[in-house]
């Protein structure tokens, strides 16, 4: 049986998504997050399981974390 999914959005810092190097490492490791830049802010957006919907967003930003220190 599944298990509903939530949409959860951070909002982040220390990441150029205009960067090629960048983007084509967040794709390839990411593909899942949806990213989005408006005017001072980069926001990233995962599904997640809505029974766990912290634990898995605290994971994945972990994850992120540690391939992108600058990451905040």
């Amino acid at each position: 049986m599944e298990h509903p999914t939530v949409e959860v959005t951070l909002i982040v810092t220390g990441i150029d998504l205009d960067d090629e190097s960048t983007a084509e490492l967040l794709g390839t490791r990411f593909p899942l997050i949806l990213w989005e830049e408006r005017p001072g802010l980069t926001l990233m957006t995962l599904n997640v399981s809505a029974r766990c919907a912290l634990q898995e967003a605290v994971i994945t930003y972990r994850d992120l974390a540690r391939t992108m220190p600058s990451l905040r």
